[in-house]
């Protein structure tokens, strides 16, 4: 259901599936094998309930996504019976989870309830910030399946950058630097104050979004849907910057 690849380390790659498996691979040994021969993964474990995400951590440290609401920690050096750490999600199941090498401490999950919790792998008691986007304040009435998150993303320019996207055609940009300022009821009913931009563009559910990671165009976005639709849209510099002076626009910015 996943790959990742290590940033930290060359040619390493983890992946998860439905039947419960994470597996650790080696791309670079896996090129001097002869067509005939088989690769053999590094390390594998197999864990009681479904995979749906994998990310690294660190560059012995991955985290893996649960059905059951788990996000488990693992350190690759160690044989893996039992993981480092752990943190269940407010029992909806994970879909979606993401890291940043700028803050390697960190790690975000995306569940089925629509809620974005922001975890640190130092201190896994309780999340360190939740964003709930409008889209799923509204639907959390219907049922917390009805807005899913499906894929997060951080920036690799800024850390407190976050994307997400859910099943009900949209795309959020977030600021976590921003969680706690003050609103006046007119902002406050666009969303958190966080909550960057909403792109609500497509007609399908959003599959999966992703930052780009050129430092040309820091806030260029792609984003697919299920109707095969792809987007690549960036929002105009006022969303980043408080005073547009700041910055001056490009004729070229999309929306």
């Amino acid at each position: 259901t996943c790959l990742s690849w290590n940033p930290y380390r060359g040619g390493q790659i983890v992946s998860c599936g439905s039947d419960g498996t994470w597996t650790v691979h080696d791309a670079f040994a896996a090129l001097q094998l002869k067509p005939t021969e088989g690769a053999k993964s590094v390390l594998a474990c197999e864990m009681p309930t479904r995979l749906n995400s994998c990310c690294w951590a660190a560059a012995d440290i991955l985290i893996a996504a649960a059905e059951d609401s788990v996000a488990s920690l693992w350190d690759i050096r160690q044989a893996p019976t039992e993981p480092i750490g752990k943190v269940t999600c407010k029992g909806s199941p994970i879909n979606c989870i993401a890291t940043t090498p700028l803050k390697p401490e960190l790690f975000v999950c995306g569940g089925d309830d629509g809620l974005l919790q922001l975890y640190d792998r130092r201190r896994l008691c309780a999340a360190v910030h939740t964003l709930e986007g409008p889209s799923a304040a509204v639907h959390t009435l219907e049922g917390p399946t009805a807005c899913k998150v499906s894929a997060v993303s951080f920036s690799l320019q800024k850390p407190s950058f976050l994307l997400s996207a859910d099943s009900n055609k949209y795309t959020f940009l977030w600021d976590l630097e921003k969680a706690g300022e003050e609103q006046d009821p007119e902002d406050a009913e666009d969303g958190p104050p966080e909550l960057l931009f909403t792109h609500g563009g497509h007609r399908a559910d959003v599959y999966d979004a992703s930052w780009n990671c050129e430092e040309q165009f820091p806030h260029l976005v792609a984003s697919v849907a299920n109707d095969n639709q792809l987007h690549i849209w960036q929002p105009k510099s006022s969303v980043f910057f408080e005073e547009e002076s700041e910055r001056e626009e490009d004729a070229d910015e999309l929306e």
